[in-house]
């Protein structure tokens, strides 16, 4: 035998309760969107207080680069940003870092060919994002589950401004699942939900595929 409740659940709201709690939100300030540090995109808010950002494109196009450029800007301003690469390792991230802030070449920081100017520029580069609030966690093995915790965690301990996710797709899920995109849909609902319980804007990239157009 199975009992069906009739009570209305705790999210179920009727429209003039719907029209009330909008209402309210017009009256109040419109919540601050974090900057970008992009001025074309500063008009679709993508940073704004419980929101989950999909960047979608394919491989080599830039969305590292777009990521890491956001994630300085944001902590250059004072907000705690917590990227976690699952492709690029940590040093891989600074070098990146390092030479779009120095404008030294990224081949001749890795092929430490750079002149003494260059390598002023890049010491002194490195300073200043040694004062950035922000955690890179390249755990190559992370799960959504183990992502979800961590974050929860930085949280308790502080709060925290902004997560970068790089990309969805190399992110795992306990257990087998037979719909990769199904998968990937889960990942993205449980981004979004934490997003909207911290009140925090997740960023994350995706990878779309080499096919054809």
């Amino acid at each position: 035998l199975e009992t069906v409740s009739t009570s209305r659940p705790d999210t179920e709201r009727d429209m003039p309760a719907v029209v009330a709690e909008f209402e309210a939100e017009l009256a109040s300030p419109q919540p601050t969107a974090l900057s970008t540090g992009f001025r074309d995109l500063e008009r679709y808010r993508l940073l704004a207080p419980a929101t989950l950002a999909v960047l979608a494109a394919r491989p080599g196009a830039g969305k590292t680069a777009l990521a890491l450029g956001i994630a300085v800007h944001a902590a250059s301003k004072g907000h705690s940003v917590r990227l976690y690469s699952l492709e690029m390792g940590g040093t891989t991230l600074l070098q990146r870092m390092a030479s779009g802030l120095s404008g030294v070449p990224l081949t001749a920081i890795i092929n430490r060919s750079m002149s003494p100017d260059e390598r002023e520029r890049l010491t002194d580069t490195l300073r200043r994002i040694e004062r950035l609030p922000m955690v890179i966690d390249d755990s190559p093995t992370v799960t959504a589950r183990g992502v979800i915790s961590r974050v929860q965690r930085a949280e308790a301990r502080g709060h925290v401004d902004l997560v970068i996710v790089d990309y969805l797709q190399l992110m795992s899920t306990p257990g087998r699942s037979e719909n990769r995109t199904q998968e990937v849909s889960q990942l993205s609902r449980g981004l979004k939900l934490l997003s909207k319980d911290l009140s925090c804007p997740f960023f994350v990239l995706s990878q779309l595929s080499r096919g054809p157009e």
